[in-house]
């Protein structure tokens, strides 16, 4: 048998909740970064080649994490089969795949591991910038990188050196095996938080719109206006986990023991998608060419509606 190529970080059974009908495998995708929106199928969406490949030597496994989720989709599609077809989160074992399937699906995506190697990458331009900041300083820094101690980069001076380490002609990219390795890191502490939460299964109400998913198709929001510059955490009191389930489905996680209604208004289906679409890295995946979302005003807005809240100003000149 060979070895997975195409990597789904959305796996295909779960994408197939959000496709134009029951059986079928044709979805939509609006890509954020092109502003425009194509028909899709379950197959060749969500996916990207060698995504989850491990970089070893020898006999090791390149496609070991791949299998990996692929073993924990297998679980989360029996779990979730449950919840939809009884309307409740499972107990016992099957809460526990249902848990597991969950938290791979908050910390895979190629959304987190941006959100990991933006940081990482400022934080190493900043010791570039310092490094550069003298010609002696800028020695050390290779020397103490160099166990020969040669204080030059090839063919440059210092002073190409530090104005191209000073410039943006770069980019600064964590390694394929320690991204993988920072997943892992993510999905220890994300299951049990996501264990401790009170999950309750919604609907769709009569007159609503379709929910839709995203390639970070679980998401958080503060339950109550909270004041200060942070965004909500996993493990923060007064959040709301959302995760769609299917067009019609989605589940809500809180902390606090709070009646949640079975069935959503447009309303609140509309503020879930703006969630979900908002905070997807690029991808949006839903059944139909277009969309409903809740705008910043309350107002229902359209799939163009909410390209306008996510579109760049134009410079200014």
């Amino acid at each position: 048998m060979s070895n997975p190529r195409k990597h789904h970080y959305v796996p295909q059974f779960y994408l197939s909740g959000f496709t134009a009908e029951q059986g079928s495998s044709r979805l939509y995708v609006l890509d954020k970064e092109a502003q425009r929106s194509y028909p899709s199928c379950i197959n060749d969406a969500a996916c990207e080649r060698d995504f989850y490949i491990v970089e070893v030597e020898d006999e090791g496994d390149p496609f070991a994490v791949e299998k990996f989720f692929s073993t924990i989709e297998a679980s989360g599609a029996e779990a979730l089969r449950f919840v939809m077809e009884h309307r409740s989160v499972p107990e016992g074992e099957l809460y526990r795949k249902f848990i597991a399937f969950l938290a791979v699906m908050t910390i895979r995506g190629p959304g987190v591991i941006d959100m990991i190697e933006k940081p990482f990458a400022q934080v190493i331009k900043s010791m570039l910038w310092y490094a550069t900041s003298s010609k002696e300083a800028f020695e050390k820094f290779i020397a103490d990188g160099n166990p020969e101690g040669k204080a030059q980069v090839e063919g440059m001076t210092f002073e190409e050196a530090r104005d191209f380490l000073r410039s943006d002609k770069y980019t600064v990219s964590m390694g394929q095996n320690f991204k993988l390795s920072l997943l892992f890191t993510m999905l220890e502490p994300a299951e049990p938080l996501l264990a401790a939460r009170n999950w309750s299964v919604v609907a769709a109400g009569d007159g609503a719109p379709d929910f839709i998913c995203s390639d970070r198709p679980s998401t958080l929001c503060w339950t109550m206006p909270t004041p200060g510059p942070f965004g909500p955490a996993l493990g923060l009191p007064n959040t709301t986990a959302m995760f769609p389930l299917s067009r019609r489905l989605a589940l809500l996680g809180l902390f606090e023991k709070v009646t949640v209604p079975p069935h959503l208004n447009a309303k609140a289906v509309g503020v879930i998608n703006m969630y979900t679409a908002m905070y997807a890295k690029r991808f949006v995946y839903s059944g139909s060419d277009d969309f409903t979302v809740t705008l910043a005003d309350g107002s229902a807005g359209d799939r163009a509606g909410f390209l306008t809240t996510v579109k760049p100003a134009p410079a200014q000149e």
